[in-house]
């Protein structure tokens, strides 16, 4: 298994356990305010955006996606929350 880079490590926007790609904190801030509503319809549309917007977000969509699926708010609350 390939270690992960320095940059990988420190940066902001990745996560060292499963190396998810964050999208931008504008994309965060709006999912996080679409999981305080509990619109999962529109967290849904949204994950699916932000896989389209680079294929790197594609893993961090995919587990958000999962979560809206299965209506659980509150672990995308805190799932986004380890991001902002």
């Amino acid at each position: 298994m390939a270690r992960p880079s320095l940059g990988e490590l420190l940066s902001p926007h990745s996560d060292r356990m499963t190396r998810l790609v964050a999208p931008p904190r504008d994309e965060i801030q709006a999912l996080y305010q679409l999981a305080k509503r509990g619109d999962m319809r529109s967290i849904g549309i949204h994950a699916d955006h932000l896989a389209a917007l680079d294929d790197a977000y594609r893993p961090f969509a995919q587990r958000v996606r999962q979560l809206a699926e299965r209506f659980e708010s509150r672990a995308i609350l805190e799932f986004i929350e380890r991001y902002r």
